[in-house]
């Protein structure tokens, strides 16, 4: 299923109207239903909001491609919104090929066929860099660090209440 038909299919399941995920997205019901009937993709953020408020992981938003079938859930985490868009960048995607289904990295200058398994490392020492690296900037930046608590997802705003002198260190 696409990321729309997803979204439908979960929101239904969990009893919600359009208007009512529309109201805590704070956006119109009109506008949140062009997401529904795939006439807009959602930014990564936007479907952060909108998992949050069906209260479900952002995964099960995802579509269901074959790639993904043929990985498996593992697929899901390494192929999801923002690691596309890094590797895109960088002017590499996956795929699998027409002749013998087996997976592929298209680099720049060429394809590299590749096995499950090693699939399954490029996922781990990604999350794991990724985890090094984010765990690095919050620890570079603590002033800027605001506890989750004290932040309004909303509206991207800290909470009035928050002193950061309150917060222990």
């Amino acid at each position: 299923m696409s990321f729309a038909e997803n979204l439908k299919a979960i929101r239904k399941s969990k009893g919600y109207s359009q208007k009512d995920i529309a109201e805590k997205l704070s956006v119109s019901q009109p506008s949140y239903a062009q997401y529904e009937n795939g006439k807009r993709n959602p930014k990564y953020e936007t479907m952060e909001k909108i998992a949050n408020a069906l209260d479900i992981e952002i995964k099960a938003l995802l579509p269901n491609t074959d790639y993904n079938k043929l990985l498996g859930d593992k697929a899901v985490t390494a192929y999801n919104v923002i690691l596309e868009q890094i590797i895109g960048l960088k002017g590499y995607t996956f795929g699998i090929t027409e002749d013998d289904d087996a997976l592929y990295i298209n680099y720049p200058d060429g394809i590299l066929k590749v096995s499950l398994d090693a699939m399954d490392d490029l996922q781990e020492n990604i999350e794991s860099y990724t985890d090094f690296k984010m765990q690095e900037l919050k620890k570079k930046y603590p002033e800027n660090f605001i506890p989750k608590k004290h932040f309004d997802y909303v509206n991207k705003i800290t909470k009035p209440e928050y002193r950061k002198e309150d917060t222990p260190e």
